[in-house]
């Protein structure tokens, strides 16, 4: 029986690397992804005897694009999403590009990875679970494969922006009622994600499935405290993290001492912009910028570093592992009530929740309210927010049933 996993995002998948760790039950285990931004598949790590199928998939001129293009929208499936769009939405340039570029592809992926297969010896009859790590084009392409290799299923994940239609411009996700139909599995992040779904489509609620994500225990840190304000971040540099409104916000307070550090890399002209609101912070604000860290390391400075909060201002988010690894080491948390967030954060117990479009005014309150706590109420906070932890994102309990049901859809071709 053989794993394949593809990735279609447009950064790393950098949590796939201790995924990867608890896969078992395969005769051999294949990854493959599309090219995206120029750091991507930078970070990942291939191991547990997992093959490097082909990475960074992308067209070899725009001859290719256009070939791929009308390939799809030639099929059925394209014939019927374009049926739906005339019907149901506003036929705008963005839901026009939007499916063009999903066709493309999805079905540039599904050539690849189909001629890569043959080359590597693997049969049409040879039992096959295709794995997208999110639902999107590499689900696309798992269910053109599985019309392929006529013994496989197709699972998925579902996070975020890939999962709730109403994040994204026009309400529209492209072959949604298509890949929902075929799919064998959808493991959801989270509850809300799950939630969601199942309410908007009814039908699929048999195949539906909460599967969180996790985070290693590095041990608890020792040297939080809120005597001092350290402010800690950790996300990709990317718009829709809204890393600006944290500068923003801290800029504003000029009578206490602060120290920000931020952990990601990403979008160098935002991050431009970030630096350059930075440019008129007052003196008391200390700002550190250390770029990409890998999740290893990142745990031992967590272990041990001084901290007060973890802050996470995003517009959008399926269930943040930067929020599981903060709350691993006992860190309280500031989060917008966005996607799955509040499964993590519990207002007023280990943080505080903000709404999903705060005000400077909020976010500084926010902050402002672990200045003012006694040791022994952030003390609670803390020890509250480890026990989230320890209780639904221990990667140990958490991949280990994830590897077991993956194994199981395999094992079980008539579910």
């Amino acid at each position: 029986m053989v794993l394949i996993v593809i990735s279609d995002f447009m950064q790393d998948e950098i949590y796939l690397n201790e995924e990867i760790k608890y896969y078992h039950g395969f005769d051999r285990i294949l990854y493959y992804s599309t090219k995206g931004h120029v750091y991507s598949n930078e970070h990942l790590k291939l191991q547990n005897g997992v093959e490097n199928g082909e990475q960074s998939i992308f067209y070899n001129n725009v001859f290719d694009r256009i070939y791929y293009l009308f390939k799809g929208i030639a099929s059925k499936s394209g014939v019927e999403e374009l049926i739906y769009i005339l019907q149901n939405k506003n036929m705008s340039g963005f839901v026009i590009k939007s499916f063009s570029l999903f066709t493309a592809k999805g079905r540039l992926l599904f050539q690849h990875i189909r001629n890569d297969l043959k080359k590597r010896g693997i049969d049409r009859t040879e039992k096959i679970v295709f794995y997208s790590y999110r639902l999107g084009i590499g689900t696309y392409a798992a269910i053109l494969l599985k019309k392929y290799f006529n013994n496989s299923k197709v699972i998925s994940r579902a996070h975020g922006q890939d999962l709730f239609q109403f994040r994204n411009k026009y309400d529209y996700l492209p072959y949604r009622t298509f890949l929902l139909e075929n799919l064998a599995r959808l493991f959801c992040i989270s509850e809300n994600g799950k939630e969601y779904i199942v309410s908007k489509y009814p039908a699929i609620k048999y195949k539906v499935e909460v599967a969180r994500l996790g985070t290693r225990e590095p041990g608890r840190n020792k040297r939080l405290s809120n005597n001092t304000l350290v402010v800690v971040s950790c996300s990709r540099i990317s718009r829709i993290k809204r890393i600006d409104l944290i500068a923003k916000a801290l800029c504003r307070m000029n009578d206490i001492k602060i120290e920000w550090i931020h952990f990601g890399d990403g979008d160098e002209e935002y991050q431009r912009e970030i630096l350059n609101v930075l440019k008129g912070k007052p003196e008391n604000l200390e700002v550190i910028f250390k770029g990409f860290v890998s999740n290893d390391k990142l745990r031992d400075i967590y272990k041990n570093m001084e901290a007060t909060l973890f802050i996470n201002l995003s517009e959008s988010e399926g269930l943040p592992v930067s929020i599981m690894e903060a709350e691993s080491v006992g860190m309280p948390i500031i989060a917008t009530n966005v996607g799955g967030s509040c499964e993590a954060v519990v207002n007023g117990k280990n943080g505080f929740l903000l709404s999903d479009n705060p005000s400077l005014d909020e976010v500084e309150n926010a902050i402002r309210h672990f200045i003012l706590m006694n040791k022994s109420d952030y003390q609670k906070f803390c020890d509250y927010s480890y026990e989230i932890w320890k209780n639904k994102f221990d990667v140990d309990k958490n991949y280990k049933l994830f590897s077991d049901k993956i194994e199981t859809v395999g094992l079980n071709f008539h579910a």
